[in-house]
């Protein structure tokens, strides 16, 4: 665990336990953390002391034993990524985006996140279906393109958009998305 600095850590069970001491352990070595547990009282416990040991905390209550639960999560943060690119509200399609992947869109577009989103060729949909695994998950649109999310500090964010499957066989090139860190 010497290599975690800088780095997102996701601590499930966090409230209490072996979740709480992974966490703080964590937090110690420079991890930025995305704790959750049902205990809400025990998780804001845990997130104060990982906060005084200085790192950055995400928290979020949520059972991950219940399945539809986790994928409701991932689901509503594709939905509002694909309604704000719709209506054009810029700040809130960035805000659902992973800090990798808003950093690239901003490095190739050379402008800020909520200018560029709008030109991209970025076909509005909503999730259709979304498997989850572990820390990622793919949203597939009634549109035919997937989206990818990851489970980040700030809780499920997209870390690519408009993937439709690439033209090389599946093994060497999947997908070929509009935008992705």
């Amino acid at each position: 665990m010497s290599s975690v600095r800088g780095k997102v850590a996701v601590v499930t069970g966090a409230g209490s336990g072996i979740g709480r001491q992974l966490a703080l352990e964590l937090a110690k070595r420079g991890a930025r953390l995305a704790l959750s547990d049902v205990d809400e009282v025990g998780l804001g416990e845990t997130a104060d002391r990982a906060g005084a040991l200085g790192a950055e905390v995400h928290t979020a209550r949520l059972d991950v034993s219940d399945r539809a639960a986790v994928e409701a999560y991932a689901t509503a943060v594709a939905e509002r990524f694909f309604t704000a690119v719709e209506s054009g509200d810029g700040a809130v399609a960035c805000a659902q985006l992973s800090v990798d992947t808003r950093a690239k869109l901003e490095q190739d577009e050379q402008k800020p996140c909520r200018e560029a989103i709008g030109e991209l060729d970025i076909e509005p949909g909503a999730p259709a279906r979304v498997d989850v695994y572990l820390t990622n998950a793919e949203a597939q649109l009634d549109n035919g393109d997937s989206a990818f999310l990851s489970q980040t500090q700030e809780g499920w964010r997209l870390s690519a958009v408009g993937c439709k499957p690439g033209p090389e066989p599946p093994s060497e090139e999947p997908m070929d998305c509009e935008l992705e860190a």
